[in-house]
Formats: C-alpha cells, structure tokens, sequence
C-alpha cells in the first residue's frame, strides 16, 4: 500500500533518501505529477551543479537541467528497474 505524500516525506523516524526516491519513481510512473515535481525539487539544485562544471554557462546548465529531467519524464514508463541513487 501506497503511503500519503505527507507522511513519506515528513516522517520522525528521516526515511532513508533513496527509499524516497524509489517511492516518488513508482507514483511518478503511476502518473502522480506531484511526485515527480518532488523528483525535480529534490534533484534539480545537484543537476545544476554537475551542469555547471561541465558548461561553464548558467543558461547551458539550465537547459541542460531541463532536457535531462524532460528525458527522464518522457522515459519513465520504460524503465523496470529500480531507481540508482547518485552519490553526494
């Protein structure tokens, strides 16, 4: 059974991130766009950083923010594993 999105994310006992992930992966792939909104919000600030390292532009890094988490929506049906959590 599915948790509510208040409880996955505020929970006293601090779920371990990649068991959030994985969770927001499967409501994504079941259509709940607040799940995957959460995704962006929760990943976004780290895909900018590796952007910026590469480009060295904030308006590339931007974008190229944005193509990779339109990629990942566009693809997320597809995928059958389970989600990999990057390091750091």
């Amino acid at each position: 059974m599915t948790r509510p999105m208040s409880t996955l994310m505020n929970n006293d006992a601090q779920p371990n991130p990649q068991d959030i992930d994985t969770e927001l992966v499967h409501r994504a792939k079941a259509g709940q766009m607040d799940a995957f909104d959460l995704l962006v919000q929760r990943h976004s600030e780290r895909a900018f950083r590796a952007a910026m390292s590469i480009v060295k532009s904030r308006e590339d890094a931007e974008e190229v923010v944005q193509d990779a988490f339109l990629r990942v929506f566009r693809n997320l049906g597809k995928s059958r594993r389970e989600p990999v959590s990057l390091p750091g």
